[in-house]
């Protein structure tokens, strides 16, 4: 049997988090019952997405209509400017899960189980609660879109006859496979001491000197689906079309679909894939500054990279908290 040649495209392979870093790094997005030393917990969801060509294809809309005279071929060279709108990707997994009020519903499996965060039956309800979710809505209904101008020199060549073509812009529809890698989670409580005078900021999971290594995730792996958008491809000189071609491939550019998949296929590979995405021990640094003095409100995730996983031997001393009540009047 003759090998099945292998595809030139070699897909590309990204990470996202749910919720996002920046998001995070203020405090009030971290789930709590109101009290002062908390506990204050958050899960978060990690994913590989690739992206990769399917065969489909189809047009935008037109760019210009072009009659030639009867019984006379028209040649002729032309520049063209025209616009078109792209799919952001990077924000199609971020807004479906708010549309969908997806984020809403997991904080709320969430809070019911605060004290078993990190416990092997809540993260199982976690993936069975997001999965479950994220596949009853098939379609995107919003997502963020990039405008481009371009402007291209086409050889415009029609053979006599009156006959009506239009240019348009192609596309070609693409597949961004979408992977629940793993789960991490965090608690975060401050605690008194004995004598009152200061308290000190502890974690749970902790990681010490001795233990850098993180333990606050649970790995799935799940394929969950993929989504299917549209991405320009080609000059729109190229796509020299009758009126009747562009009718039936016409397309909206902006439609995205989910397509859950069934196959309960799961490939973790492990954590060096997200190298590049804050952790939510240095998130916490910046949610729960040591000191009033250390907050800061804007944050970036490059700048919470370069925050420490380990917890620091200082303690946040109880004037602080005093000042800081006394100038907002309550604990924030």
């Amino acid at each position: 049997m003759a090998k099945k040649p292998k595809s030139r495209y070699q897909p590309t392979r990204e990470t996202q988090s749910a919720p996002l870093a920046v998001a995070l790094s203020h405090q009030s997005e971290w789930h709590h019952a109101g009290v002062r030393y908390g506990p204050f917990t958050v899960a978060r969801f990690n994913f590989t997405i690739e992206h990769r060509p399917l065969g489909e294809r189809g047009c935008g809309d037109v760019v210009q209509t072009i009659v030639s005279p009867v019984g006379a071929e028209m040649v002729y060279r032309q520049r063209l400017v025209f616009d078109y709108e792209e799919v952001e990707t990077q924000s199609i997994l971020q807004e479906h899960l708010q549309s969908s009020g997806l984020t809403a519903r997991l904080g709320a499996t969430l809070g019911a189980g605060l004290e078993n965060i990190g416990n092997a039956d809540l993260s199982s309800a976690l993936e069975s609660g997001f999965t479950e979710s994220l596949r009853e809505s098939r379609t995107v209904d919003t997502a963020r879109t990039r405008r481009f101008t371009a402007e291209q020199e086409v050889a415009i060549t029609l053979p006599g006859g009156g006959e009506r073509a239009v240019l348009s812009v192609p596309y070609r529809k693409w597949a961004m496979s979408l992977r629940l890698h793993h789960t991490d989670y965090l608690k975060v409580t401050y605690q008194p001491s004995r004598g009152g005078l200061r308290v000190r900021r502890t974690k749970e999971p902790a990681i010490t000197e001795d233990n850098s290594s993180h333990q606050n995730y649970t790995s799935s792996g799940l394929l969950l689906g993929e989504y299917r958008y549209w991405r320009a491809e080609g000059e729109a000189g190229k796509n020299l079309l009758s009126a009747e071609e562009h009718s039936a491939l016409h397309i909206n550019p902006l439609h995205v679909s989910f397509h859950p998949d069934e196959s309960n296929d799961r490939k973790f590979y492990n954590l060096d894939l997200f190298a590049s995405t804050p952790s939510l021990y240095k998130i916490s640094n910046a949610a729960f500054p040591l000191k009033a003095s250390q907050r800061i409100e804007e944050w970036t995730e490059e700048s919470l990279l370069t925050l420490r996983d380990l917890e620091p031997d200082e303690t946040a001393w109880i004037w602080e908290i005093r000042r800081r009540r006394n100038r907002k009047g309550k604990w924030r």
